[in-house]
């Protein structure tokens, strides 16, 4: 059975190739792609949990209830800003659904301090599953799927 991750901000996607951080260009931490956002809202990629939110607020992990792990990493170099221009409603380790809102960051201040917005989504465990890359260009926050996997163990 194949299963659906659904993005987890509206924007733009973009391959990871083109995300000027080497450690996601080079697919160093996984396989994924990169969305540039068009407003600042995070949510639930799919039914499951999320397992870390970074404690600058820029970056978090999501498991879901098949067992794929993925990382969102806001912006680039985000790190910085020790949370500033973050937020986050939904707590560590708390249930969430496909479209649950679980967070926001300020897209405008991002732009204002010169971040880069390239978003990367990145498949942390790949070795469990068969997976594929949306072909859209434009998605919607828990709407539009952007990745689809299998498990292969």
């Amino acid at each position: 059975m194949e299963n659906k991750i659904f993005s987890p901000l509206s924007g733009k996607v973009v391959s990871l190739k083109e995300v000027p951080d080497e450690v996601f260009s080079r697919e160093m931490l996984g396989p994924g792609l990169a969305i540039l956002p068009e407003n600042g809202n995070i949510v639930s990629p799919f039914d499951g949990i999320l397992i870390q939110i970074a404690s600058t607020l820029h970056s978090c992990t999501f498991k879901s209830d098949h067992g794929i792990e993925i990382l969102l990493h806001i912006g680039i170099d985000t790190v910085e800003l020790n949370g500033t221009g973050f937020s986050f409603f939904a707590k560590l380790n708390q249930k969430i659904k496909t479209g649950d809102i679980i967070g926001s960051f300020d897209v405008e201040f991002l732009k204002s301090k010169n971040y880069k917005l390239h978003s990367p989504v990145v498949i942390l465990n790949k070795e469990f599953f068969d997976v594929n890359f949306t072909e859209e260009k434009k998605v919607k926050s828990g709407q539009t799927p952007i990745i689809f996997y299998k498990n292969i163990i």
